[in-house]
């Protein structure tokens, strides 16, 4: 029997890679992963805990493919309650809008866009 243990990672082609890692590391904390092993001029690794963000570089002068995400597509972090609130302030302070969703008392999100307009969510279980 097959079985999923968990996401391994998720995977942004971005139009200007250093401006990309330092967003993620500035607005969700994310630290490098695999430095030696992987990283290059066209690839980067950032992660929290096991959740991995892998980065590269757009070969497009034109950036392409870039912000093509289906209505919907998105990538999701997990935290709590405190933290949640947090990072609401902190995209306030940034200047970054973001629209709050309370999924009918399951779970609480808050919506954003990224540097190349990937949709991004923040969710907390402890509503």
């Amino acid at each position: 029997m097959t079985k999923i243990e968990k996401l391994d990672h998720i995977a942004l082609v971005v139009s200007d890679l250093d401006k990309s890692v330092e967003w993620y590391q500035d607005i969700f904390g994310l630290v490098p992963k695999y430095e030696k092993e992987w990283w290059s001029d066209k690839e980067k690794f950032l992660g929290a805990g096991d959740t991995i963000v892998a980065f590269f570089q757009s070969e497009s002068d034109e950036g392409e493919p870039l912000n093509k995400n289906p209505k919907g597509c998105h990538h999701a972090f997990r935290t709590n309650r405190d933290s949640f609130e947090s990072y609401k302030d902190r995209l306030t302070e940034k200047g970054i809008e973001f629209r709050f969703v309370d999924h009918g008392g399951v779970t609480h999100s808050i919506y954003f866009s990224d540097p190349d307009g990937y949709h991004c969510e923040i969710t907390t279980y402890e509503v």
